[in-house]
């Protein structure tokens, strides 16, 4: 069986997220978000209360405002966190 956390460390380049990107959702809650699986992605956040810029862009340079290449990484997270929460099953 495949370890968790090494299928999403793989998850969310291939979605083509920058490494700033990864790193801070991988990071341990002290210095990102924590999260360590796909279904810790995917529970992070619920339809009504995702806010990825706020969450996660916003942290990083070169992503606080927002514009295009966050619009961008904002638009790959949100496609991401569907795939995520699909697989879930809480989308």
């Amino acid at each position: 069986m495949a370890d968790p956390t090494g299928v999403f460390r793989s998850f969310l380049p291939s979605h083509k997220l920058v490494v700033s990107v990864v790193i801070f959702v991988t990071a341990s809650c002290s210095s990102g978000l924590g999260c360590e699986r796909i279904s810790d992605f995917a529970g992070y956040w619920t339809d009504s209360t995702a806010d990825f810029h706020g969450d996660i862009l916003a942290h990083l340079d070169g992503f606080k405002d927002k514009g295009n290449p966050a619009k961008i990484q904002l638009s790959r997270l949100r496609i991401a966190w569907q795939q995520a929460a699909g697989a879930a099953g809480k989308a």
